[in-house]
């Protein structure tokens, strides 16, 4: 018989969503983990599998909780203009040292790991059809110009937000990130 698990699992998991975030799947030993989710290698190993399988269910919790955040974010504000420039200014403000965690795995491991290549594809397409839900509400409302049809604006959102990630991650200044983000929110006019 099984021993009871003496740890909490989902705990575990964000411990190790977050450390993977802040150093990346390759820069994250064993020996990190296991002192970050304060778990044995015996209950590893028997939980979780694999360090690729923990960190593709890090990937998804960070995917999941970060899709809902923005999706609550998109739906705040007057306008829908000003819910997509509170969402690019926040991420300014919130990610300044880790970027973001589907951003970075997509320049680390996607280009040679098939399984976080589709993962950060879902993801990045699904913030895609988000920004532009947002946008048809936007240019309906009158907040969001015309200069672009919805798809399009919300295509170069998507991929201007990526570097800003990028950027973020590569502790870019921030008055110079400032800039960017104003470069960025002219697309909206």
């Amino acid at each position: 018989m099984a021993r009871p698990r003496e740890f909490d699992e989902a705990e575990a998991l964000a411990q190790a969503r977050d450390l993977f975030w802040r150093q990346g799947y390759e820069a994250t030993s064993l020996a990190d983990l296991l002192d970050a989710m304060a778990i044995s290698k015996s209950s590893f190993y028997e939980t979780f599998g694999s360090k690729h399988a923990l960190f593709l269910r890090a990937l998804e919790q960070y995917q999941d909780e970060r899709s809902n955040e923005i999706e609550t974010h998109l739906k705040r504000g007057p306008t829908a203009r000003a819910a997509i420039e509170a969402l690019v200014r926040g991420i300014v403000a919130c990610d300044a040292a880790r970027g973001c965690m589907t951003c970075n795995e997509a320049v680390e491991l996607a280009p040679r790991d098939p399984t976080v290549e589709a993962q950060v594809s879902v993801a990045l397409a699904h913030f895609e059809r988000q920004l532009e839900t947002t946008i048809v509400r936007g240019q309906r409302e009158g907040s969001i110009g015309r200069t672009y049809d919805a798809a399009t604006l919300a295509c170069l959102l998507a991929v201007s937000l990526s570097g800003l990630q990028v950027m973020i991650r590569a502790q870019t200044g921030r008055s110079r990130l400032d800039a960017i983000v104003e470069s960025i929110l002219k697309l909206l006019h």
